[in-house]
């Protein structure tokens, strides 16, 4: 009977089975950074949603080329996990728009 349990158990076998020489080895997350951050995000989530959609809404930048409806969908993704009140978020939304835009919505007035 095996005192080891859980994760460790399972440590302890892999460690095992890799030593036999007969054995092929598994896909590793190890080798790739992105299905590891899959990973880790299928299995913790988000470590932080609010800071992790605030960094998106700062980095989100409309195109020239790209359509408004575009980006307001991809804004309205991650505008609903900050908590910002509507102020901050008119802010940050008219900060990325795109340059043509701001100008006809300046030409309105």
């Amino acid at each position: 009977m095996s005192v080891l349990h859980g994760i460790v158990s399972l440590q302890h076998h892999h460690a095992l089975v890799a030593t036999d020489p007969g054995h092929i080895p598994e896909p590793s997350i190890h080798n790739d950074w992105g299905v590891f951050v899959n990973q880790l995000n299928t299995y913790f989530g988000q470590p932080d949603l609010a800071q992790a959609s605030e960094c998106t809404l700062h980095a989100l930048k409309m195109q020239d080329y790209q359509h408004v409806n575009k980006y307001m969908i991809k804004f309205s993704e991650h505008a609903t996990h900050t908590g910002w009140n509507n102020a901050a978020l008119y802010g940050e939304f008219y900060w990325g728009l795109a340059e043509c835009i701001k100008d006809q919505l300046l030409s309105l007035d």
